[in-house]
């Protein structure tokens, strides 16, 4: 095979690993669909000592 055929086998392996780390992500983004996110406080920076 020359190296102009080799290359939608690499484009194709590139995707097969990519996938399952996306996948994880968005499983986690669906499980969290209509609840609020996370708020953290909110810190004045001109009071703190120093």
């Amino acid at each position: 095979m020359t190296q102009a055929a080799h290359r939608p086998l690499l484009v194709a392996f590139l995707v097969m690993l990519m996938v399952p780390a996306g996948g994880c992500s968005a499983v986690n983004r669906l499980s969290m669909i209509g609840e609020r996110p996370a708020m953290s406080s909110i810190d004045d920076p001109t009071a703190a000592h120093g």
